[in-house]
């Protein structure tokens, strides 16, 4: 019935929303036949009419001779090879065929017989035809599949498609297999499992690979249908355990008495608790989209011990003289022989080992485990089943059984060594280190109580550990579950809370479904008369109206309280990033970041380091912390660049472990943060920027939300700082091409005038030569005839001369192209020499000077005199700015900047400072503020210390003296 409602309501919506017409037909009719098919054989088992049957059964059948071609058709059309009309004809045409003579003879059907659940069809004469026709369907469709997906240029969607719906075509034709129930085989109605199968892969193909281009309509049909399905197996077992406990069964069942006495209940439900858990584990992992090989090979390994443990509850339950209890207890077997080979395909993938290392182990493990799989349906290994110690069904050992139980152990003793090893393997990645070794003990824990479950075919019992040790297995999956979360390792929170509101869903669609049920069946069919089966139906169509607005309640309150943190961040980090994408500069785009961190995330000790010019160290930007600069080679930089993701304190720990144990390596960059988290930031492949943060303010412990919401912080502050890294970088290139602009236009004056500088000099040193000379005659000759005014205007023209002279001295000796070769100069040096020539020639000995240098030496490329003169020139101004005396101050340090090392001089005076009217003509040629100044010293100067790639910079307010910085580019 459930399988029939199924099949019906998917094709009758993908019929009403698909869009190629033939494609949304042929689906609708293979939904359709196989709807009405499952439906006549419901009606079959519940009916007592031998006449009614006989109908049922004609009309079944009439519906399973369409059955095949359907299917095939609908192959067809997936597969890209609808051309073949002629084949499909045929098919149609036969089962036209098959349908006439099921109405018109016997030769198909020929009656019923009675079976253990209920009636079924007794095969005629000309039913093997039948079942040929379906096998060569099945072949036929099977070379289409094959052909279509060895096309080079099948689109990769297409293909999905194609391999999806091969699978689900499989599942479907095993379906066949209750058919053999006529032959004395099958397990009816085990097909029915199988035709579910069919229905849920074609479903995700549609939701996720887009077959039939109805994944939108479908997504809404699969979640009502589960809704239903799931309603009413909770509603018919909700039912079911009333009854037993008003009938006094299931109380005295799971007494305390019970529970610990009855060895057979502790074996059903530690399997069943197995089977519950690492069930749910294996879907969270397999509902993860974006899955690597590590998640599938964990889901198998998983579902394998589920399954094993899932047909071990239910057939050590069914007694050995059932006909059926062999088969029960031979798919537990088969489960179990897929544990050795997937549990070393995990451990493989897990420990991330080169695949050829142990292919050679997985080859062997899966040509065993295949070899025992086919002998397993044989008496080989499973001779029959019989009752052991208190299980009704276990197994009789065969030959081969003895083998199957030596392989497993060999597989399990050889995986543990491959723990143990990957265990005790020295590793960089401390996160990893910690999941190995929980991984270990937990897996160690299930195997030594699950192995045990062999030994009952040898007739033995350990006490205790059986059955009590299956609950290690059940250890195992809770330490699984906390490896998940707190080691991150897998991610699925995403998953969990699709789980919950699923959960939810669920959980209140029986509430309302049972509350409307009640109310119906107590006061609707008392008054108008409805049966209980309407009144059910009915409440269903509102449980499935009402599911959409259920779950978008369910997902936003789910997001509110299980996410809430995250909830609340992801606010704040559109904000972020919407001012990140406003800002163009640096400065204010850091500060936004360290605002967040501060303010939002509440951490303290946020450090924001960007990469420099040269690449060659990350500078924090912005903080007073003593470690402001960290190497590009350093292990901590090293190791965000291999592992490109956060490192947690876990990580940071094991770094600085790492770095003690190597002799004279210094991890003072690291060790002096005391950082907890480590962020990377990078744009395509390259590290620009980094996040060193300490503890949060609330003491807490940083939790994936923190991490992730941290990373998504990374990733977009790489693309923000270094647009505004290139925005600065413009800016400043803008603002030197205009101040190189100014320059040219200046040294086109300057060449013009040092080129008429000489004529100048030469033809204005002469007449100047004698008019001064002639003045100093004149003032020597002069007696007391001569008046006082006379005397004063002499002397101010043999003044005015000298200063004439000494003008074109300075352009005689700027004209002139500098020569001299570089040579190492250290500034500490330099300014004491230039001092030592400055003072005597000044005289000012009641100036106190103060002297502040760095320890180290400071020493750079280039021209010794030309740097001389630039001190001279600057000391001379200070002192003379000084005439009554004052305090002189020198400092010399060394500091890093975006350029790489540099070495600033700073000469500061008490003086009365700069005129701000004279501050901006401080660089103008022939511009001076002293009555014997020239206006050239400071404009050389700067240009001497621009030669040298380095920057002169005045600051200066009046009263409070003038400090003159000199930054010059050093050696590292």
């Amino acid at each position: 019935m459930i399988s029939s409602t199924m099949f019906f309501l998917v094709g009758l919506f993908v019929l009403a929303k698909g869009r190629k017409l033939s494609t949304k037909i042929s689906f609708f009719f293979a939904c359709l036949t196989t709807s009405f098919w499952q439906l006549s054989w419901f009606f079959l088992l519940n009916t007592a009419d031998p006449n009614f049957a006989m109908l049922i059964i004609r009309c079944g059948y009439s519906w399973i001779s369409f059955v095949p071609v359907s299917l095939y058709h609908f192959a067809l059309l997936v597969a890209g090879r609808s051309q073949r009309e002629w084949c499909l004809a045929l098919s149609y045409f036969l089962s036209f065929i098959f349908l006439i003579l099921v109405w018109t003879t016997d030769l198909f059907v020929e009656g019923f017989y009675e079976y253990s659940l209920g009636k079924y069809p007794d095969a005629g004469i000309l039913h093997p035809l039948f079942l040929l026709f379906i096998a060569v369907l099945i072949v036929k469709a099977v070379i289409h599949f094959r052909n279509t997906l060895t096309c080079k240029d099948l689109p990769q969607v297409k293909r999905h498609q194609i391999k999806l719906h091969f699978a689900s075509f499989i599942f479907y034709t095993l379906a066949s297999y209750d058919f053999m129930l006529n032959y004395g085989f099958g397990l009816y109605p085990i097909g029915f499992i199988f035709i579910l199968a069919y229905l849920l892969i074609n479903g995700y193909a549609m939701l996720f690979h887009q077959l039939a281009d109805v994944y939108v309509v479908i997504r809404r049909t699969l979640l009502f249908t589960t809704l239903v399905a799931s309603t009413f197996l909770i509603y018919g077992l909700g039912t079911y355990a009333i009854n037993l406990w008003f009938q006094n069964k299931l109380l005295p069942a799971i007494s305390a008495k019970n529970l610990f006495s009855n060895t057979l209940s502790d074996y059903t439900f530690s399997y069943a608790t197995t089977f519950t858990m690492l069930l749910v584990i294996s879907a969270l992992i397999l509902r993860k989209r974006d899955k690597k090989p590590l998640h599938y090979a964990f889901a198998l390994y998983s579902l394998a011990i589920a399954l094993w443990a899932g047909f071990a509850a239910i057939g050590v339950n069914v007694p050995s003289s059932d006909r059926f209890s062999i088969w029960w207890i031979r798919f537990c077997n088969l489960f179990a022989l897929f544990v050795p080979p997937l549990f070393l395909t995990f451990l493989v993938t897990f420990i991330k080992k080169e695949k050829r290392t142990y292919a050679w182990l997985l080859r062997v493990s899966y040509v065993v485990a295949f070899l025992l799989i086919v002998a397993n349906f044989t008496p080989l290994i499973v001779k029959a089943v019989g009752p052991v110690s208190s299980l009704k069904s276990w197994v009789i050992r065969g030959p081969l059984y003895d083998l199957e139980t030596l392989c497993f152990i060999i597989s399990v003793v050889v995986g543990m060594i491959i723990l143990y090893r990957a265990m005790r393997e020295p590793t960089t990645d401390a996160v990893f280190k910690k999941q190995v070794s929980f991984l270990f003990w937990a897996t160690l824990v299930g195997y030594l109580g699950g192995t045990p479950n062999y030994l009952l075919s040898y007739q033995k019992e350990i006490p205790i550990l059986m059955p009590y040790g299956n609950y290690g297995i059940a250890i195992y999956g809770l330490t699984l579950c906390y490896v998940i979360f707190r080691y991150r390792f897998l991610d699925i929170d995403v998953i969990i809370r699709r789980t919950l509101i699923f959960t939810g869903l669920v959980a209140a669609a029986l509430l309302v479904f049972g509350t409307i049920t009640y109310l119906f069946n107590t006061q609707l069919v008392a008054i108008i008369g409805f049966g209980n089966h309407v009144a059910t139906i009915l409440s269903l169509a509102l449980v499935a109206l009402s599911s959409d607005k259920i779950y978008r309640f369910l997902q936003v309150r789910t997001d509110r309280f299980l996410f809430q943190k995250k909830y609340e961040y992801q606010k704040v980090l559109k904000e972020v990033a919407r001012g990140m994408a406003q800002i163009t500069d640096l400065e204010a785009t850091v500060g936004l970041i360290r605002g967040f961190l501060s303010e939002d995330m509440r951490i303290e000790g946020v450090g924001v380091y960007l990469l420099n010019e040269d690449s060659s160290r990350f500078i924090i930007w912005d903080s007073g912390d003593g470690h402001a600069v960290i190497d590009s080679g350093d292990p901590l930089v090293q190791r965000m660049r291999e592992k490109r993701k956060p490192l947690i304190a876990l990580d940071l720990r094991h770094l600085l472990r790492s770095i003690d144990e190597l002799e004279g390596r210094d991890h003072s960059a690291l060790a002096g943060h005391h950082a907890q988290v480590a962020v990377p930031s990078f744009v395509q492949d390259k590290l620009v920027s980094f996040f060193l943060l300490g503890e949060k303010k609330s003491g807490d412990q940083y939790n994936q939300i923190d991490i992730d919401t941290l990373e998504t912080l990374a990733h977009d502050a790489a693309i923000a700082l270094e647009n505004a890294r290139l925005y600065d970088s413009l800016k400043k290139s803008y603002e030197d091409l205009k101040q190189m602009q100014a320059q040219l236009v200046q040294q086109e004056k300057l060449a013009t005038m040092g080129q008429l500088s000489a004529v100048i000099a030469h033809e204005m040193s002469n007449p100047l030569t004698v008019i001064g000379g002639q003045a100093k005659v004149r003032l020597e000759q002069a007696n007391s005839k001569s008046t006082e005014e006379e005397q004063r205007f002499l002397q101010e023209v043999v003044r005015q001369s000298d200063r004439a002279a000494a003008i074109i001295k300075k352009l005689l000796a700027f004209s002139k192209p500098r020569r001299g070769e570089t040579e190492q100069v250290e500034l500490k040096e330099l300014l004491e020499e230039s001092l030592r020539l400055v003072h005597p020639q000044i005289g000012f000995d009641n100036v106190m000077i103060e002297r502040a240098y760095t320890p180290h030496p400071l020493a750079l490329e280039g021209h010794r005199f030309q740097l001389q003169e630039v001190f001279v020139n600057v000391l001379r101004n200070a002192f003379e700015a000084m005439p009554e005396g004052g305090r002189l101050a020198l400092a010399l340090h060394d500091e890093v900047g975006l350029q790489g090392r540099e070495g600033r001089v700073t000469i500061k005076d008490s003086g009365p400072g700069i005129d701000p009217a004279d501050k901006s003509h401080l660089f103008t040629p022939f511009h001076s503020t002293k009555p014997q100044g020239t206006g050239l010293g400071l404009f050389i100067s700067k240009n001497i210390v621009a030669a040298h790639k380095g920057r002169l910079d005045v600051e200066s307010r009046p009263g409070e003296g003038t400090t003159v910085a000199i930054t010059l580019p050093v050696m590292a």
